[in-house]
């Protein structure tokens, strides 16, 4: 009996600023979320528990799918794996004003800040709906 194992079409690549916030919406958009990978791009040094990554994970797409800011450009984010800010110098890239891409080791992750305003951000949108 032979047995074919269904392949996943949605990234699971982190190495880039592009290929992070691709994975992230490939998975969380996909027929079939796979909110576990989406997660991983909250680093476990920021969230320790992996329960609470894929919660985060979940209110960001809520606060996503409420400002209706939909897919990016990801032509416009680098696919570097050492991308600099010209800025500061740092691996870091900013999608805009409320998230912001770090690299840390080999990955590119949500920042501390973009991880910990999360909650504040779906409260804000609460308060306006």
């Amino acid at each position: 009996m032979l047995i074919i194992a269904a392949k996943s079409f949605a990234q699971n690549d982190f190495s880039t600023p592009r290929r992070a916030v691709q994975s992230f919406y490939e998975n969380m958009y996909a027929d079939v979320p796979d909110v576990s990978t989406a997660s991983k791009i909250i680093s476990s040094r920021h969230i320790f528990s992996k329960k609470k990554r894929e919660e985060l994970a979940l209110e960001l797409k809520a606060y996503i799918d409420a400002n209706g800011t939909g897919n990016p450009q990801l032509d416009s984010i680098p696919d570097e794996k050492n991308y600099k800010d010209s800025v500061t110098g740092k691996n870091a890239y900013r999608l805009n004003q409320d998230f912001e891409l770090v690299k840390i080791g080999n990955h590119w992750y949500l920042s501390k800040e973009t991880v910990n305003q999360i909650p504040d951000l779906i409260k804000d949108n609460q308060k306006q709906n």
